[in-house]
């Protein structure tokens, strides 16, 4: 369209008094200094986009036992117990995250170098809290709806029906061919990029 400036930075802030709530969870945990957090879900009626909860179990065990991080599963209204099941799948892992409003979310994702997820507002608030985002994408539109900035990994696999957006789909194969050792590699790729910035 012959626009020629660069898009402004935006940049959000929370309170202290959500920053402190945080800081309190992180100190009970023993983990001060958290690198991963995994948000395996995605909003109410949109199922079709997450990826298999088994495969997030298994790349939590593997970042575990491979890079010796530990995961914070991220959950929301209705998703604890599905979250604690993710957990018990993924072993000594992965530990869930505190219960959170909006505000202590975002604080949440500040302190988390790296983000996994799906195609969520949730991905988009770990964007603008400066997590790198590694998002995972199927049926929806990785153009229209991806992390903004290029430091951020979008994985998706280019199969014809997608982006499709049918919610009733039971092949999803644009998800299916995820294998957790790609995501696995670009988590790999994510922390080898943050430590040459």
């Amino acid at each position: 369209l012959g626009y020629a400036n660069s898009v402004p930075q935006v940049t959000l802030k929370t309170s202290d008094n959500a920053i402190e709530y945080i800081d309190n969870f992180f100190q009970q945990t023993g983990n001060t200094t958290p690198l991963f957090d995994v948000n395996p879900f995605s909003s109410k009626g949109t199922d079709f986009k997450r990826w298999p909860m088994e495969r997030y179990a298994e790349l939590i065990a593997r970042i575990y036992h491979e890079l010796r991080e530990q995961t914070i599963i991220l959950w929301g209204p209705g998703e604890e117990e599905e979250a604690r099941r993710l957990k018990e799948m993924s072993g000594d892992g992965a530990y869930l995250a505190c219960t959170t409003n909006i505000p202590q979310l975002f604080a949440l994702l500040g302190k988390v170098r790296i983000y996994i997820g799906g195609d969520t507002g949730v991905m988009h608030l770990a964007t603008a809290a400066g997590a790198q985002v590694i998002a995972i994408f199927g049926p929806t539109d990785f153009k229209i709806n991806g992390p903004y900035g290029k430091e951020h990994a979008i994985l998706r696999e280019d199969v014809l029906c997608s982006p499709c957006k049918k919610r009733d789909c039971n092949d999803r194969q644009c998800l299916a061919s995820i294998t957790v050792e790609k995501v696995f590699e670009a988590v790999n790729a994510t922390l080898k990029r943050s430590k040459t910035n």
